[in-house]
Parts: C-alpha cells; structure tokens; sequence
C-alpha cells in the first residue's frame, strides 16, 4: 500500500504506516463492513437467510422486507411505507448513496410483475457469456434445474408488494 495523494512530503520511501480503522480498498475493510452490516440487520431484527448469507427478511404487519447485500452494495425491497423506514435506520448507521429504484442488480434485470407483487430476476447476459465462454452455442447446459424453469408462484401472503431500492455505502458511521 502506498501512502495516501497528497501525503507523500509527509512521509519517505518505505515508511510504515498503522491503521488505526479499515479503509475501503484494504483486503481487511470488506470483513469490518461485513460485520457491521450483520450488527445493523441484527439490531433491525431482521434474519439471515440459510441458504443465502446476502439475503435478510423481517416479515412486518404490512407485509415482507428483504434486503440483499454483494459486498457493499445493498438493496430493500417490501411495502412502500415500511421500505423508507427501514432504509431511514439503515442509512443513520451507513453513509449511502440513493440508488434510486432498481431495474438491475448485480448482473441481474430485475422486472415487477403481477402489478408489483413479485419480481422476476434473470441473468441473460451472464448467461450468454458462458455460452461464449465454453462454446455452448446449440447445445443444452447441463443444469440441476430445467432451463427456463419457473418457482412456485408465492402465496398471497407471501408476495411483497411495494418498492424496491439499492444503496451503495461508503463507509460505516
């Protein structure tokens, strides 16, 4: 590591330097955020999905919330009302950027369907890219799930209806 622009005629060649907190970009500050984004989901009372660590859902009166995280990116989606509120709590703890609503995310287009009831993920472009990749042009992939197989729908009960919206943190508060 380099020190920081602008320091330089502060310090000579080869000096050391103790950090006293993670700085982003440093191999150590994706693990500090990590697990302070597990504190915030855990005083937000939300839990963590055992099948997907990135994923965090609270059911509420009105309805589901769930948030997603990929590194130090994070999206909520759930009822309207509900999903500012949370994302009000989550931003006194991090400094976000608003990302607005989300049409795509992580490689992912992301569609409402059923009038905002459910979203539809799909990976077209990643897709694509391993049929380039390992020359799948006319054939099958050999998958555990039939391709362009479609869930379960959920039940009424189930289904998130509301808004959905991406924050990219820039550091913990």
């Amino acid at each position: 590591m380099k020190v920081s622009e602008g320091f330089e005629k502060y310090y000579a060649d080869g000096v050391v330097l103790l950090l006293l907190k993670a700085i982003y970009g440093t191999k150590q500050a994706a693990m500090v955020f990590w697990r302070e984004l597990l504190k915030c989901m855990e005083d937000m009372k939300y839990k963590c999905n055992c099948a997907d660590l990135c994923v965090y859902f609270k059911w509420t009166l009105v309805g589901l919330v769930i948030w997603l995280s990929w590194i130090d990116n994070c999206m909520v989606w759930g009822p309207e009302g509900i999903v500012k509120a949370k994302s009000d709590a989550f931003n006194e703890r991090f400094d976000c950027d608003d990302g607005g609503e989300v049409t795509e995310y992580v490689g992912c287009k992301i569609e409402r369907e059923d009038g905002g009831n459910s979203f539809k993920f799909t990976q077209t472009v990643l897709v694509q890219s391993y049929e380039h990749e390992y020359e799948l042009s006319g054939r099958k992939p050999n998958t555990p799930a039939e391709t362009s197989m479609i869930l379960e729908h959920a039940t009424d009960d189930e289904k998130v209806n509301g808004t959905m919206w991406h924050w990219e943190t820039t550091e913990c508060k």
